[in-house]
C-alpha cells in the first residue's frame, strides 16, 4: 500500500517523495525550526525526527514521551515551548 501511494504521489507531482521528503530537504531551510515529534508516533517513525535533527542540528527538537500522531493531549505540556519559540523567532510581527 505504501509503495502504491508513493507511486501515485510521484505521478501527480512529477517528483519522487524522496526528493521532497523533510529528512532530505531540511538542510535547505534557512529559518529557525522547532520540531516536535511524538515518541510513539505510529504514522511517522520517531527516527525520522532524529534524522531531520541530524541534518539540521540548529533546529530545536522536542520528543514528546508517549506522544502519538496528532495526539494533542500528550503535546499540550509543550505548548509553552511553541509559544516561546514563536515569540523569539517572529521578529517584527504584532501579536
Amino acid at each position: 500500500m505504501k509503495w502504491t501511494l508513493l507511486r501515485v504521489i510521484r505521478q501527480m507531482m512529477g517528483v519522487s517523495y524522496d526528493d521532497i521528503a523533510p529528512r532530505n530537504r531540511i538542510a535547505d531551510i534557512k529559518v529557525p525550526v522547532l520540531l516536535i515529534h511524538g515518541e510513539d508516533d505510529d504514522v511517522i517513525p520517531v527516527d525520522d525526527a532524529y534524522t531531520i535533527h541530524e541534518n539540521l542540528p540548529s533546529c530545536r527538537l522536542i520528543i514528546v514521551p508517549g506522544g502519538k500522531h496528532s495526539d494533542l493531549e500528550a503535546f499540550a505540556p509543550y505548548f509553552p515551548d511553541v509559544h516561546e519559540f514563536l515569540n523569539a523567532n517572529l521578529v517584527g510581527v504584532d501579536a
